[in-house]
């Protein structure tokens, strides 16, 4: 999926509904368990770090809230 697909869709959606009020959730696929997404955030840059090329959403932040908000 590429972002602006994700952008388009919520676009969409907003027409009817208000995405304040949407919890945004995660599946691996669709037999697996839901897991509410916490965080999104940049991924990955090209070769040269600067054109971001993947974002990624997160459904745990603990560890990471553990680790850097000591």
């Amino acid at each position: 999926m590429k972002a602006q697909q994700l952008l388009e869709f919520l676009q969409e959606l907003s027409v009817n509904h208000d995405l304040n009020t949407i919890d945004v959730n995660y599946r691996y696929d669709y037999d697996s368990d839901v897991t509410s997404v916490d965080e999104i955030h940049e991924d990955l840059f090209d070769e040269s770090n600067k054109k971001l090329t993947s974002i990624c959403i997160i459904g745990d932040t603990y560890d990471y809230d553990a680790e850097y908000n000591k």
